[in-house]
């Protein structure tokens, strides 16, 4: 088996605790009850196309990660309560967000099994815009607040 149908096949095997991690997270720091869209899906690259993003890579000895979310900025304001958000609160708050859903993929015994423990890097923000990530395989899906959307994706690959 190759090393990508071996990212495949984990990615896969452990599909249910990205979407499960993803609405505790939001729960938990925003209080917000958001509903899976569909199930989530195994990707040749993640999609997030919307008004704000962030990433947060992670890493060990056999590992690269990434994690993206992404939301507009409608969706962003109701999830603050706020009719506007700076950028430097935009940071903070979906900082805050990927920080918490890394250590909750992390604290799960099937993620660790097969990806190890990793260390995260520093958040990046994204304006208007959507990054393009061609080669890395990964698992994404939507959660849905109210009537707003929320992307969620995680990538990763061998070696780092």
């Amino acid at each position: 088996m190759s090393e990508h149908e071996e990212i495949i096949l984990a990615l896969k095997e452990t599909s249910s605790i990205f979407s499960e991690a993803a609405v505790e997270c939001l729960a938990a720091l925003f209080g917000a009850e958001a509903v899976v869209e569909d199930e989530w899906q195994v990707v040749e690259r993640l999609h997030g196309e919307f008004d704000r993003m962030i990433t947060m890579g992670m890493a060990n000895d056999q590992y690269s990660s990434l994690i993206l979310v992404a939301m507009n900025e409608e969706t962003l304001c109701q999830l603050l309560g706020e009719d506007e958000i700076d950028l430097e609160y935009a940071s903070s708050a979906l900082g805050e967000f990927v920080n918490t859903y890394c250590a909750l993929l992390s604290d799960q015994a099937i993620f660790s099994d097969k990806f190890g423990k990793q260390i995260q890097a520093v958040p990046l923000l994204y304006t208007g815009g959507c990054p393009f990530l061609p080669f890395l395989t990964g698992i994404e899906g939507y959660l849905t607040l109210d009537s707003h959307r929320i992307y969620v994706g995680y990538t990763t690959r061998k070696g780092n």
